[in-house]
């Protein structure tokens, strides 16, 4: 599998491969304190965790059918919820917190529990492959803390792009923000997306509304 992925990345067109060679000076120029990718290969996923400081573990943790089982029980569950009116999830609040805490602590041990003894720092990076990107993984909860709350959180496609360029500088068009309210059961979303509006006067909004993939497609420069 290692050497399947090294094949790929060094196909590569904008890859160094001189820095490829070395993946120890790649990763002590990352801008986090550590990194985890998943990748998959046939029904087993796969968790790799490596460090700036160079140390890296590798570990099969789940295969395919649990996590989309674990998908399938934590969607019922956050649909479960949103799509209840305003006063039972008032009085069923801590019960129903509570069953999707167990889901998101399995979550947790499975796919991060494992690399517990190496992320030390603040700042995390995730890789995750498919189906795994369609997870909360920010909302995965240790039994005291969630995710989001223990690292600064950022996603990135593969490590591999450590060792490709600096992007050029692009001049980018008007910030865009996105909105879906969920056929407008999540209410709150319409006064967020308003509230960032506002602070960027000169956005494109879209709410509930598909017209900005084609958006998308006709800018000619990227969105801020």
């Amino acid at each position: 599998l290692y050497y399947l992925r090294r094949q790929r990345n060094l196909r590569h067109p904008d890859i160094n491969l001189e820095q490829l060679q070395n993946p120890t000076h790649l990763l002590s120029r990352m801008e986090a304190d550590a990194l985890i990718e998943y990748i998959r290969s046939g029904q087993q996923i796969f968790g790799i965790c490596a460090t700036r400081q160079g140390q890296c573990e590798v570990y099969p943790l789940a295969t395919v059918d649990a996590t989309l089982d674990l998908l399938d029980e934590i969607h019922l569950s956050f649909q479960n919820v949103v799509t209840q009116p305003l006063s039972l999830r008032q009085k069923y609040a801590e019960q129903w917190l509570a069953e999707t805490k167990q889901l998101l602590q399995k979550g947790y041990d499975l796919f991060m529990a494992r690399f517990a003894n190496l992320l030390t720092g603040s700042r995390l990076w995730l890789s995750p492959c498919e189906p795994l990107h369609l997870l909360p993984l920010a909302a995965f909860w240790n039994g005291e803390h969630y995710l989001t709350e223990q690292y600064n959180l950022e996603y990135i496609a593969t490590g591999g792009l450590l060792a490709a360029p600096s992007p050029e500088h692009t001049a980018s068009n008007r910030p865009f923000i996105i909105g879906t309210s969920l056929g407008g059961t999540l209410t709150a979303i319409a006064q967020e997306v308003e509230a960032v509006a506002q602070a960027l006067p000169d956005s494109i909004s879209f709410v509930d509304t598909p017209a900005w993939q084609a958006y998308l497609q006709n800018i000619v420069k990227p969105p801020r």
